[in-house]
């Protein structure tokens, strides 16, 4: 079996570690806003979509594993504003 962190190997470098810090902030106010929707009024897919495009809104702030973020110029409203802009992109043009 092949380890999933192994397409992220360069040599003995784990490169897997550097994520972007705006991805649990996204999923944080996306389960919020999820949670103010009457239920099931998303498939999975389409939560899917809405992750990507709302990260898609933001620029992309990566950090790697251990790192100290003295600043994030990214707002928390910021963030809830992505996520309604992509909420509202993902209902009015679902995919077929």
């Amino acid at each position: 079996m092949t380890n999933k962190n192994e397409k992220y190997m360069i040599g003995d470098i784990d490169l897997s570690t550097v994520r972007n810090r705006n991805e649990i902030r996204v999923a944080e106010a996306l389960a919020n806003a999820l949670a103010a929707l009457p239920e099931n009024s998303l498939g999975s897919d389409a939560v899917y979509d809405v992750y990507a495009c709302a990260l898609n809104f933001l620029p992309a702030r990566y950090v790697q594993g251990g790192s100290i973020v003295l600043r994030d110029p990214v707002t928390k409203n910021e963030v809830e504003l992505a996520v309604k802009k992509a909420l509202s992109r993902v209902k009015n043009s679902p995919k077929n």
